[in-house]
């Protein structure tokens, strides 16, 4: 879903806040946004102070936040997942590897609750974007994924990215800068 839209409508009596006669506007907001979400209705009364409980009242204001049972649902839908940790070993940060040359890349990662299964390199320009590699796949060995780049005739700055991705689909990253020099 890219966009969406929601209508109140005037049927009902609208505010902000808790008025007699009147229904709080973030309060079916919120019940709303959980659909959107991909929660559904909870039609027993024993979760009725619930944002998604399937009714709502006049003056009620309880249902702004999400509940244990909502966040629950939340939960169930989209897991959380941790980011794997990458740390880029070589090239230094700020390091100045000559043009014509080669440039080791070798980098650790790890992810809490999974494993890692793809490492990927790239090397792009600093400041003007003129210039992008591509990812490449890296290879792995001993703890360390590496790879090797030819320099080339580009001089300046750039930055070198390794991507780690882990079994749940969730990328890291991390970039040192290097300076492309003819000396």
């Amino acid at each position: 879903m890219l966009e969406w839209d929601m209508w109140f409508n005037d049927y009902y009596t609208w505010c902000d806040g808790a008025e007699v006669g009147k229904f709080d506007v973030q309060n079916a907001a919120t019940h709303e946004v959980g659909h959107i979400l991909g929660l559904s209705n909870v039609n027993n009364i024993d979760f009725d102070d619930n944002t998604m409980y399937y009714t709502t009242s006049f003056i009620e204001i309880k249902k702004r936040t999400l509940e244990d049972g909502d966040k629950a649902g939340a939960q169930y839908l989209y897991p959380e997942y941790n980011v794997p940790t990458v740390s880029i070993l070589a090239p230094a940060d700020n390091s100045n590897p000559d043009l014509y040359s080669y440039i080791d890349v070798w980098a650790t990662s790890s992810v809490s609750g999974g494993s890692i299964t793809e490492g990927m390199f790239k090397v792009t320009s600093k400041n003007d974007f003129s210039y992008d590699s591509g990812w490449d796949s890296m290879g792995y060995d001993g703890g360390i994924w590496y790879d090797s780049r030819y320099t080339g005739t580009h001089e300046g700055y750039f930055c070198a990215t390794v991507r780690t991705k882990s079994n749940n689909g969730i990328y890291g990253y991390d970039v040192h800068t290097i300076y492309l020099s003819p000396d």
